[in-house]
């Protein structure tokens, strides 16, 4: 299966990828790195969930981004260059795990105190279904896109740590109260991101879905009449 990652980072990103390659120990294989990944999730969920009482787990996070984008850019390169394919263990796996992820990393930051808001939940609902988008796009095409435009994970990671500092220090003010039906509604900042990111990435699984639809049954008619 092609992949294909037109993100503003990724040329820089395989630069960088194919020099951290070579001090990549020989017991550290690519299920060790996957585990990695899986870790750094769990750790910035828990991060998220308990960083209302403990204002520097948002700098913890922030961290925890850089060690997930570590294990799970590296996982699948560390078996190329090993000449230690799996590519369907691989995709199955490493993907269903990026799901977990998204969900574990989104889910600590809607359960928690940070947000007053379901902003985040429409955030992750979103995110999970663009990643189903994405999976059966390429069931069909042949072609798996892992960025949508110049954004993909590496800069969906950059920036969760930015936000993440930016928390630590701006303490995640109220901005104002909306009311509605004689009940007040606080927004912090962090609830109008989410709002921001929950309409963006909505609108663009509308216009990936409608235009991927639009594709696909113009080339089906063409390919059956």
């Amino acid at each position: 299966m092609k992949r294909v990652n037109l993100s503003i980072t990724a040329k820089a990103e395989n630069a960088l990828l194919d020099k951290l390659v070579k001090f990549i120990p020989e017991f550290a294989g690519p299920d060790a790195l996957t585990l990695i990944a899986l870790l750094a999730a769990i750790g910035i969920g828990t991060a998220y969930f308990f960083a209302p009482q403990f204002k520097v787990l948002y700098l913890a996070a922030a961290a925890l981004y850089f060690v997930h984008w570590f294990g799970d850019s590296l996982d699948g390169r560390i078996a190329r260059i090993r000449k230690t394919p799996r590519p369907n263990y691989g995709h199955y796996v490493d993907h269903v795990l990026d799901g977990v992820s998204a969900a574990v990393i989104l889910g600590g930051l809607t359960a928690s105190g940070i947000t007053l808001t379901a902003a985040w939940l429409w955030v992750s609902l979103g995110f999970l279904l663009l990643m189903i988008h994405a999976f059966l796009k390429a069931s069909v095409t042949g072609s798996f896109e892992l960025s949508l435009g110049p954004l993909g994970p590496t800069e969906a990671r950059l920036i969760g740590a930015g936000f993440s500092v930016l928390l630590f220090f701006a303490q995640n003010p109220v901005l104002f109260v909306f009311e509605f039906a004689r009940t007040l509604y606080p927004f912090t900042f962090l609830d109008v991101v989410g709002t921001v990111a929950a309409a963006f990435i909505w609108i663009v699984l509308i216009v990936q879905v409608l235009s991927t639809a639009r594709v696909l049954d113009k080339e089906d008619r063409a390919k059956w009449s």
